[in-house]
Formats: structure tokens, C-alpha cells, sequence
């Protein structure tokens, strides 16, 4: 078989991966790593919460909070980042090959998102719907219209991390 054939053929779900990721939610673009520190800060995650990662990427905070002693959770549908965070994450976290917009959130605690600001309104329905009063929802980069944050990290240097308590 033709060396080029093959590599097209494996690059395909790759490419088809990331393309369906980005244009659902949002590209992968990992979250600093300096930033975990500040996520911690924020969520004030407690040992035996459950927390969920919508579009985990390379799964970094998902490890970070299953260290902390939280039910952690990543959602990824980009073959690659979920390849990574596999392979990274063995003893450390749940890394799931699967749609969040399909996962029922409704026994979350804590929730991070990191997506597009254009998903932000079918988000924040979903979120009203499933998510019961006092779940904590952490958003990196862009607020959530129509919510009032009650906690903002606005340190030098890095984006800006909301914190909402439904």
C-alpha cells in the first residue's frame, strides 16, 4: 500500500476529530499550566466532589483535581488531545471519548469550560436544565451572559477565570 495513502488514512480521524471539536465547541487550545493553580484557588474543590472538564483537552485539569480528591471527569471528542490525556492520566482522573453536550451533568459540583463564547448560550441553557443549585461553574477567558459571576481571577498576565454558583 502506498506510504502517503496510509498517512492520509490515519491522519483523517485526527483531522475530522479536531474539525468536529471546533466547530461544536472549540479548538483545542490547553489552558496554561500556571493557571491550575489559580483554578484551584477558585473552584475550592473538596475531596469526594464530583467535577467534570467539558472539552478536557489534554486532560491537565482533570489529573489536577483527581489529585485533589475529586470525581474528576474530562469530556474530549478530539482523537488526538484525548490520546494524550489517556496516556498522561492512567492513575489519575476519567478521560472519556465522548460529547459533553450529550452527558448529563446534573450530579456535577464543580464544572470547568473552556469553549467558544458562540456555544455560550446553548451551554448556559444546558447547565439551567441540569445542574442543581450550588454547582460552581468555572469559565476561562470569556464570561457567561445573562449570569452574574461571584468570583473573578483577574491575574497579571494570564486570562481572566469567572466563577458562577448556580
Amino acid at each position: 500500500m502506498d506510504p502517503i495513502l496510509v498517512g492520509a488514512l490515519l491522519l483523517l480521524p485526527i483531522v475530522g476529530t479536531f474539525s468536529y471539536g471546533a466547530l461544536s465547541a472549540a479548538p483545542w487550545v490547553p489552558m496554561h499550566a500556571r493557571d491550575v493553580a489559580r483554578f484551584h484557588r477558585m473552584a475550592q474543590l473538596r475531596p469526594g466532589e464530583r467535577f467534570y472538564d467539558l472539552g478536557c483537552g489534554d486532560g491537565r485539569l482533570v489529573r489536577a483535581a483527581a489529585a485533589a480528591g475529586a470525581h474528576a471527569t474530562g469530556f474530549e471528542v478530539s482523537l488526538l488531545p484525548y490520546l494524550i490525556a489517556r496516556i498522561r492520566g492512567r492513575r489519575r482522573g476519567v478521560v472519556r471519548y465522548r460529547d459533553f453536550w450529550r452527558q448529563d451533568l446534573s450530579d456535577a459540583d464543580v464544572i470547568y469550560v473552556f469553549l467558544m463564547p458562540k456555544v455560550y448560550r446553548t451551554l448556559r441553557r444546558k447547565l439551567e436544565r441540569e445542574c442543581r443549585p450550588g454547582t460552581r461553574v468555572i469559565l476561562y477567558v470569556w464570561p457567561m451572559d445573562g449570569w452574574q459571576h461571584d468570583l473573578v481571577d483577574t491575574s497579571a498576565g494570564s486570562p481572566k477565570l469567572y466563577r458562577y454558583t448556580l
